[in-house]
């Protein structure tokens, strides 16, 4: 397999939002209508209305690519919550995600803290951080809430980073 791509992050701006929402149709599209069975396009946009803060987002940047995709998370004092991570689909299959996430556990490790985040249940990225050592600790009628914790004995983790631009 390739080396993952080169990516870093940058704030987001409120420029960024139409982008954001074509970003939010392509990744998460699919997977809204599997589990909903059609796209809501009023409802979807007042959630992202609802979800737009410049503050707690982070455009993916890939080299020589440019945005290809967002990441939420909030660093809250006894956990890492991962709140979204969307990636075009055209930058997906590569190793991104596995570099973010990869990194993103680098960072609860340093600090202790256990990663938490919630899916769609229909989502293929469910089995991507189930790969990466994530447990399935509760489940909804549509999302599966997962965490990753660095004291765990039994944990897996992606390979160390070494992405950076």
């Amino acid at each position: 397999m390739p080396a993952p791509p080169i990516y870093h992050l940058r704030p987001v701006q409120l420029q960024d939002a139409p982008w954001l929402w074509e970003l939010k149709v392509a990744a998460m599209g699919p997977h809204v209508i599997r589990t909903w069975g059609a796209w809501d396009e009023p409802l979807q946009r007042a959630y992202f209305k609802r979800g737009f803060h410049p503050e707690a987002l982070r455009i993916i940047v890939v080299r020589g690519e440019g945005d290809v995709g967002l990441i939420e998370l909030a660093r809250r004092g006894s956990e890492l919550f991962l709140g979204r991570l969307e990636i075009l689909p055209r930058a997906q299959g590569r190793g991104l995600g596995t570099a973010i996430l990869s990194d993103l556990q680098e960072e609860a490790r340093r600090v202790g803290k256990p990663i938490r985040l919630q899916v769609l249940s229909l989502n293929p990225a469910r089995r991507l951080y189930l790969r990466l050592g994530f447990s399935e600790m509760g489940e909804t009628d549509t999302h599966v809430l997962m965490s990753w914790s660095p004291t765990d004995p039994t944990r897996k983790t992606a390979s160390p980073p070494d992405r950076f631009a």
